[in-house]
Order: structure tokens, then sequence, then C-alpha cells
């Protein structure tokens, strides 16, 4: 657990704070990794993506007011809340635990583990040829845990082209070394020398910030391949333990030169019948290439395609962006085949073909915008589904056969050529499938047939009561058995 080494120098000094009016700054919370990155780079001289935050919700946001950090605007990333970093100083170990996971970047510039890390990184394309943005780190573990392991730190850790694997561009001037507590501190005692103290600042009397202590404002800059993709990590983090808050404040608008860009849009749809017209953002003054030869800021099209354009701004950059543009196609309704169903039987029939679907079922509109829909047909009818997207409308039609379906077998009959009654079958509507069976009265089959539209004229057997079983299967898959007798009469 820390320690307060010097408990009295601090109270002596929170005794002597200038009670006159000063300036303050104000923090306010954002978890928008885009919009942080744009703040910090805020002119349209450079194109920020991918932009991603890791931390707390407290522990990011931005800071505005003229203070004694010389920064007036900006984003501020801290190990704690952040709300805290505003003055005046009038504590000694300010924390807030944030209890979140280190960095595994900082970690291989320390020997000790860190905690609590707040992470803003993001992908980055611009005209200049450099990378550049002011910022001050500041900490509660000055001055008491300097020149111990508790060396809270800041990296700004930079790659793509011609960079060497995650190059840290946030360094003490004029040095390799990285921003933390103990590469920037004052002397302190016998045993801890000073280090790059022209850059650190006493803050034990101040009234705009809350740490202990704090930089000087330093620049972080790199030379780089204008009109390159690179990507920036910016991460503050503790070190050994989670008490004793960072942060670092990062200067905002740092860029002002005007950068080619092209689309709001990577996809766009049109009708089958239509034109767009498609145009590049900030188009004032650049030279322009599509992939159709065109050397307009806007383009007017009508197919499916890949269309490119080329920005070039004269001087350095060209910058290539791409829309798809998609040509919906006219509606064309299908829907299920004719149906054929048993009376009292709900019924579920469906369409396909657009993007919408209304059904019309017993002359009432029914807007359910599903492609399926399940009803009881009363009655043999056609049913209309009105299918449509944004641009068109088709209408497909269904016809529902609706059938009393039943079987029948007489009780009797007189095969004797007359035409009258000359045999027995299977009266039905509805049936797919079946089997009769007739047995005479000692139990002997005389009839079996599994064509539902066969029928038994009694053969050379003779007068008499015989029994009957069959068994179906209707359209709707129900199973119908039938038992009875049959009188054969010559």
């Amino acid at each position: 657990m820390k320690r307060n080494n010097h408990p009295f120098l601090f109270i002596f000094s929170l005794l002597f704070i200038p009670l006159y009016g000063f300036s303050v700054i104000t923090t306010t919370y954002n978890n928008n990794a885009q919009a942080l990155a744009e703040n910090i780079f805020s002119g349209s001289g450079i194109l920020i993506s991918n932009a991603k935050l890791i931390g707390s919700n407290i522990s990011s946001g931005t800071f505005s007011g003229s203070s004694s950090i010389s920064l007036e605007q900006g984003v501020l990333l801290g190990t704690g809340d952040i709300s805290q970093a505003v003055g005046v100083n009038n504590s000694g170990s300010t924390t807030t635990l944030l209890n979140t996971d280190g960095d595994t970047d900082v970690d291989s510039y320390i020997s000790e583990k860190s905690y609590d890390a707040t992470v803003l990184e993001f992908d980055f394309i611009t005209i200049s040829d450099t990378i550049s943005f002011d910022f001050v780190f500041g900490s509660e573990e000055y001055i008491e845990f300097v020149c111990e392991s508790y060396n809270d730190i800041f990296l700004a850790l930079l790659s793509g082209p011609g960079i060497i694997g995650n190059k840290n561009i946030a360094l003490t001037p004029f040095t390799n070394n990285f921003i933390s507590v103990n590469n920037i501190r004052p002397l302190e005692g016998l045993f801890c020398l000073a280090k790059n103290n022209t850059y650190y600042i006493d803050n034990s009397s101040g009234s705009t910030i809350q740490f202990d202590g704090y930089t000087t404002k330093i620049n972080a800059y790199e030379k780089i391949i204008p009109c390159k993709t690179y990507h920036l990590k910016l991460v503050i983090a503790d070190v050994k333990d989670r008490q004793y808050d960072s942060g670092v404040f990062i200067k905002g608008k740092t860029y002002t030169q005007k950068l080619p860009q092209a689309f709001l849009m990577k996809e766009q749809a049109i009708c089958f019948y239509d034109t767009v017209t498609i145009q590049a953002v900030d188009s004032i003054g650049y030279k322009y290439l599509w992939s159709t030869g065109d050397t307009t800021s806007k383009i007017q099209v009508c197919s499916t395609a890949l269309y490119w354009l080329e920005i070039s701004d004269g001087l350095k950059c060209t910058i290539r962006d791409s829309i798809q543009i998609i040509k919906t196609p006219k509606v064309v309704a299908e829907a299920s085949n004719e149906q054929v169903i048993c009376n009292n039987d709900s019924l579920t029939i469906y369409a396909s073909g657009g993007a919408y679907y209304n059904w019309k079922i017993d002359n009432t509109l029914m807007f359910t915008q599903k492609n399926t829909i399940n009803f009881l047909p009363k009655a043999t009818d056609i049913y209309e589904v009105y299918v449509s997207d944004e641009c068109t409308i088709d209408t497909a039609y269904i016809k529902v056969n609706v059938l009393n379906c039943h079987v029948f077998i007489a009780n009797a009959f007189s095969p004797n050529d007359d035409d009258k009654n000359d045999k027995i079958c299977v009266h039905q509507i509805g049936l797919t499938a079946g089997r009769f069976i007739i047995f005479n009265r000692w139990g002997k089959k005389v009839y079996d047939n599994e064509d539902i539209n066969a029928c038994w004229v009694g053969e050379s057997n003779l007068e008499g009561v015989y029994a009957y079983y069959f068994q179906g299967l209707l359209i709707n898959n129900q199973v119908i058995r039938k038992k009875g007798n049959i009188s054969l009469i010559r």
C-alpha cells in the first residue's frame, strides 16, 4: 500500500493556495471514439476512421478553459475520473479506482504491471508530411512517489508506412525517454535526483487543475508519408497499483488544411427506372477522374456497378473512393400454386418477389407486410397478394379450392347387369389414398384393393351379407376409417 512520504510538506502547501480568482478548466465525459479523435485532429486536412476507445466511461472526455497548462481545449484521458482533474489542487492523493485492465503495450515499456488503462486508437490519412500534437501529462504520483515503481505512463504509438513496429512519438524533448512520472521529475531528497526537470511544473498550490505536478506543454511529432494510412494509439495507465490518478491533456484542433474527400456513403440503391447523381464532398478546387472517364465533380448513372473516383488536390494527395450503385429490379410477384383443401381447414399461403406484402382475403385488405399468411378459407375463391418495394408494385393470384371432404360406402348392391347399383364403390371427395377390404361371413377375404377409384362387382360370390373395412387418407392428411356390412343381392 502507498503511504505519503511527505505529509507535512503537502499540508503546508495547501495552507498557501492563493485565494484570488483563477480560471478553471471544465471537463465533459465523452465515450465516442470517433468524436474524440476528430477533436484532436479536427481540421479537414485529415480523415479519421476505425476509431476505438477502451477504458471506463468516466476516464475519457474533453476539457476547455484557460488554465495553467497552456492548452485551452482538447481531449482528456485519465486513469481515474476525469472530472477529478479539475482544480483547485486540494488533495495530494486523488484516486478513482476504475478496476479496468492495463495495456500490454504499456507493460512492454515498464517493469511493473499496468492498471486502469484508457486507450484511444484510430487510423488516419493526412495531406501533411508530419503527425503532430501538443499534450500535457499530469499526475497525483508527484512528488511523493517519484523514483519509485508507481511510474504512471503515457504513450503515443504510431504505426504505418515507413514506421518500424509501434513507434512511441510522445517523448521527453531531445531524448528517447517515454512520458512517465519517473522520466520527468524534480529533485526529491538525497537519493532521487532530478530528471528532465526543465519540463516539470510543481502544482502543489495550483488553482486550475488537481494534479500535484504536471509537465510543460510537449509536442509529439513524427515524419510520415502524405495520403497514406497510419494508426495511432494513445494510452495512459496506472503502474504497479490503481491508486493516485494521472491524466493527459491533448490539444485539439490540430489540422486546418483541406484533404480531398469523396463520398458520404458506400452503397446506394435506385429504382430500375431511375438515374442518380453521385458527387464528391468538398469538391471545389480539385481534379477528378471517374471510372466512367468523366472529369467533373459529379456524374449521373443508371446502371448497377461499382463506380470509383480519384480526387487530386494538385499538390500532394490523390484520394480514391468508390460507391456501389444497386439498381433494384422490377417487382415480379410470385405466390403459392393452386391449393386444394378440405372445408374447415386453415391454410398458409406465401408470396415472394418484393419487400412488402399486402393480402386481400375475403374482399378485405390485410396490411400484414409479411410474405406468408394463415387463414380459414370459407369457400373456393381466388385470393390476391400485392407485392411491392420502394419503386413498384405487382399482383399475384392464388386459387384455393375448398372441398367438402367425405367418404361414403353403400350398404347394398345387386350385380345383375342392369346398370343399376351393379357394383359397390368408395364414393369420396378429397381422398388421396385408401384400401378397401371385403370379407364373407366366414371371414375369408374376397376383395382387397388400394385403388380408390376401383369397385367390387361381386364376381361369383353368393348372395348374402359381407363385412368391409376401409382406411384412407384425405388431402389434409386426416386418416379416415370405416367398417360395416354390405348386402349382395342377386
